[in-house]
């Protein structure tokens, strides 16, 4: 279904007031609702031709993911590079969430592990120890280099696994 645009540069109060009654039909045609929502962080996302379901919020640093499996497509995940307090909450990540090379920084230890060849406990390889402090964020180049960002937010570690 095509629908004109909302103009964006508004030059008058009529062009708000027509915006406005052109959202309002686009709304009613998707059948969109207020009830549609019902906790802070919802999104809709579409399923099919012409329809939509909620994806509630995820839980607090998980990130939203492509997931065909789910009737939405998204999925709230654990990102790649996590961080944990000790080697219980490490080993605690549901398996559902893990992925080969994840990496996990365990705060107690101070040493960074990463999944190979597998996602359960027995998989887990230690990467570095007593290094400094764990990083707060991970990131993947272009080039294919990975770096990890230390907590003075300057320092950075590159990974050669």
């Amino acid at each position: 279904m095509a629908h004109k645009p909302i103009n964006t540069n508004v030059k008058n109060f009529e062009e708000v007031r027509q915006a406005l009654e052109r959202l309002q039909t686009l709304v009613t045609a998707i059948g969109l609702n207020a009830e549609d929502f019902d906790a802070k962080g919802d999104l809709l996302a579409g399923t099919a031709d012409g329809a939509y379901d909620q994806v509630t919020v995820g839980t607090d640093t998980y990130v939203l993911n492509a997931d065909s499996s789910t009737t939405t497509g998204l999925a709230y995940r654990i990102p790649y590079y996590s961080v944990a307090a000790d080697i219980t909450a490490r080993d605690a990540i549901p398996s559902g969430q893990r992925v080969d090379m994840m990496l996990v920084g365990v705060q107690s230890n101070n040493t960074l592990y990463y999944l190979q060849d597998g996602i359960t406990n027995s998989d887990w390889v230690e990467l570095s120890s007593g290094a400094g402090p764990i990083a707060d964020s991970f990131m993947l180049l272009d080039d294919g280099s990975s770096y990890i960002l230390l907590d003075d937010g300057v320092s950075k570690l590159k990974l050669t696994v």
